[in-house]
């Protein structure tokens, strides 16, 4: 049998050719050369993300041999992490000390000294001098002068004339020393204490310095932790490794110019998926209002959460499975407002229970904020239930897994209230605490309401999700980036070369600066649900590139509002985009008036009518667009009538009127839309008001009751 030749290439040693990501995964391309021995050769490329999924692994390749098959299993990692990531921190050894001596201090204690023994020295001349007399005394009081002759005498005084004079002199001079060296200690302490303060001041320099230089070593070194953790975060202790079998032997045997024994050159191009890396679109929207324009940075946000650094890589990002999705706050909507009516007659009533129809044009609450669940992911490598264990033991949740996820709708839950339907919150006023980017309070009634902005009549349907793939060429202010659409999906090519490394932090690129020059802005008035004015933005898309949803910081005339999450918009398409509440439109919406029909003795009907005014006051300098929606309720049988009182003329879906209000205060027209909506679209000009008048009367046969759909 012959003997079948092996080596192993690390994958952590090898350039990466090109990573492509997308919103959830990325494919990664790495191309190995490698010489391999004549006959069969077993070729093991370790070091993969266990996470890959396996059926995506491809093997191709060049050169004098044939690729037979590939194996794919989790094997445990050989290296430890401390051994490959050693964790060096700077425990400051060698920094010079401020403990060095003076040289200045030295020489006046060197001084000091001097002086101390030139005092000394005077102090024993006096001593000296002191007992040289007091022994002449003594031995002038012991002498007896009739035993000594005159001259002997006469002698001895002499000599003690001339000691006690020399005595006298060497103490005086001995006075003048200590007198000398005295006023030079005192001068010498006075440079000292100088040169103490100097010193000292120099000290707490250094001193400040090295705690400087201490608090920064800390700093680095605490940097130095946090990436070491980090590299440990996406440290596995298995790894994917593929076993690519090669056969020399059909194509070398063909040749016949080939020397024995000699090894063979072969290039092979390994391609695979994983998950753990994706990107999103997020934006800069700077709104100009006096020019009706806006400009958008359109930025792409990616990372890399693999457990693979990919080296020296051709990045591109590809939307071929963008799903991106966010919550923003939104206009409230109104939903179909249906009733029945019973042919039981309860408590022996003439007149129908009208309250039992109050609470209408809700749509069923939804959980606003549920999380979308996603399948499991298959094992990584293999199928065995020992490798779907170990695949287990480093599976990690994708960092970029619910964030690109559709989310569910937002939506009204039941309330109570009027025929109108829920109590309309107060109007805000004007200068209160600011909780929207208008000042507007943004308490429990603005996070309760988080309507769907589906609705046609308010001509919403551009913000429906439009997974249209995107990516836009960059001005000069950035490098030249290449884009590429191929069907349905759109690659962005980034330039030049990236080492991505595993991080939790994501990287952001420039794809394109748009120039938006139509921007139409509007207030949004649905009275049945809030008492407010809600500011808008319809901005129409007029580049070339398609714009997908994402978040976006919002920036109206220079002043920023906050993020919110811009709808996908093909080009020359509209989308809209929701300000928050302008507290200069005043709102006020009155209670419902019910009037009873009296029932005639051959009509064997009964009805009542109902009645709402909404007050609108525009307190800006200059003219406001306004919408104001209402609805009526739908029957789901001829027995229930329902008309329209004021505005007149509205009978049927699409009849249009128009607004009665002074020509000075503006225009107006009300019009009846799908699904029982009434739109009043006014222009109200800069301090003027109007009053939305909506009444309409409905009719059930005599002794029939009404309820809730």
């Amino acid at each position: 049998m012959a003997e079948i030749s092996t080596s192993e290439v690390e994958i952590s040693d090898l350039p990466t050719k090109s990573v492509t990501i997308t919103p959830q995964r990325a494919t990664v391309t790495r191309e190995i050369r490698a010489s391999i021995q004549q006959g069969q050769h077993e070729l093991k490329i370790l070091g993969l993300d266990p996470r890959v999924d396996v059926d995506s692994i491809r093997v191709e390749g060049t050169g004098e041999a044939s690729i037979t098959d590939i194996q794919t299993m989790l094997v445990p990692r050989r290296e430890h992490f401390e051994d490959v990531h050693v964790l060096a921190l700077d425990d400051g050894e060698g920094e010079s000390s401020d403990s060095e001596p003076d040289g200045e201090i030295g020489e006046i204690e060197a001084e000091v000294a001097e002086l101390d023994a030139k005092l000394a020295r005077a102090n024993n001349e006096q001593a000296m001098a002191v007992r040289m007399l007091e022994f002449l005394d003594d031995y002038a009081l012991k002498l007896e002068p009739e035993s000594v002759g005159l001259e002997k005498f006469d002698g001895f005084l002499q000599l003690y004339a001339r000691e006690r004079a020399a005595g006298a002199e060497k103490h005086h001079a001995a006075l003048v020393v200590v007198k000398e060296v005295e006023e030079g200690k005192k001068r010498l302490a006075e440079r000292r204490k100088r040169v103490s303060a100097r010193r000292e001041k120099e000290k707490e320099g250094v001193r400040r310095e090295r705690e400087r230089r201490t608090r920064e070593r800390q700093r680095k070194n605490e940097l130095e932790r946090n990436k070491w953790h980090e590299k440990k975060a996406f440290w596995t202790q298995l790894v994917g490794q593929v076993v690519v079998h090669l056969d020399t032997l059909t194509s070398v045997e063909a040749s016949d110019d080939v020397e024995g024994g000699r090894a063979v050159d072969v290039v092979l191009c390994l391609s695979y998926v994983v998950p753990g890396a994706g990107w999103s679109s997020c934006y800069d929207l700077r709104i100009n209002t006096p020019a009706s324009s806006a400009q958008m940075v359109y930025r792409a946000e990616f990372r890399n959460s693999s457990a693979e650094t990919w080296t020296d890589a051709c990045v591109t990002l590809s939307t071929s499975q963008g799903s991106f999705s966010g919550l923003g706050e939104q206009i409230p909507s109104l939903h179909p407002w249906y009733v029945k009516v019973l042919d039981a007659v309860r408590d022996e009533k003439n007149h129908p229970s009208w309250e039992n129809i109050l609470d209408g044009g809700h749509a069923k609450r939804k959980p606003t904020f549920g999380t979308q669940s996603h399948p499991a992911s298959k094992p990584a490598f293999g199928s065995s239930g020992g490798f779907k264990a170990l695949a287990a033991m480093d599976a990690r949740p994708s960092p970029f897994g619910n964030p690109f996820a559709a989310p569910r709708p937002p939506s009204f839950g039941q309330a109570t209230g009027s025929l109108f339907g829920a109590p309309a919150a107060p109007a805000p006023s004007f200068g209160k605490a600011t909780g929207s980017p208008f000042g507007a309070p943004a308490g429990p009634a603005a996070a309760h309401q988080a309507p769907d902005e589906g609705s046609a009549s308010m001509e919403e349907a551009e913000e429906d999700d439009i997974d249209a793939q995107t990516i836009a060429s960059t001005t000069l202010e950035h490098k030249e980036s290449v884009k590429q659409d191929y069907g349905l999906t759109t690659t962005y090519d980034l330039p030049g070369r990236r080492t991505l490394a595993p991080s939790s932090n994501n990287r952001r690129h420039v794809l394109a600066d748009l120039n938006l020059r139509s921007v139409t802005l509007s207030h949004m008035i649905v009275p049945k649900h809030r008492a407010a004015a809600f500011f808008r933005a319809r901005i129409k898309n007029t580049s070339a590139l398609n714009i997908l949803r994402g978040k976006a910081g919002i920036t109206v005339d220079g002043t920023f509002l906050g993020t919110v999450t811009t709808p996908g918009c093909a080009p020359e398409g509209f989308f809209n985009l929701s300000l928050g509440i302008d507290p200069s439109i005043l709102v006020r919406y009155s209670k419902p008036i019910v009037r009873r029909a009296t029932s005639g003795f051959f009509t064997k009907e009964v009805g009542a009518t109902f009645r709402r005014t909404c007050w609108v006051k525009n307190t800006k300098s200059t003219a406001a667009d306004i919408t104001v929606v209402e609805q009526v309720p739908l029957s789901e049988n001829e027995k229930f009538q329902v008309q329209i009182v004021e505005p007149k003329g509205l009978d049927k879906e699409g009849d249009e009127a128009t607004l009665e209000m002074d020509t000075s205060s503006g225009k107006g027209t009300a019009s009846l839309e799908n699904n029982g909506e009434v739109k009043w679209v006014i222009h109200l000009e800069a301090g003027k008001d109007v009053k939305v008048i909506f009444e309409y009367a409905t009719t059930v046969p005599s002794g029939c009751e009404v309820d809730m759909a």
